[in-house]
């Protein structure tokens, strides 16, 4: 899952930690996943795709330490 949640990191953000013109899908599956791998946070609304990007960059490299 954490692999997962990187590949779709990178999809979503730019290497500065802008958001790319992704797509919708992509942001509701990188809060998908951010909310299964922290379970109890809300990291965003999975139905619009809006996201709470501090909590996302916060889990993105709190995962990279832990890889």
């Amino acid at each position: 899952m954490f692999k997962e949640f990187l590949n779709y990191y990178d999809r979503v953000f730019d290497q500065n930690g802008n958001i790319k013109p992704c797509g919708r899908f992509a942001c509701q599956k990188l809060i998908e996943l951010s909310d299964k791998i922290e379970p109890g946070l809300v990291h965003g609304d999975i139905k619009t795709g809006m996201m709470k990007v501090k909590k996302i960059k916060d889990l993105y490299i709190r995962t990279l330490n832990i890889k």
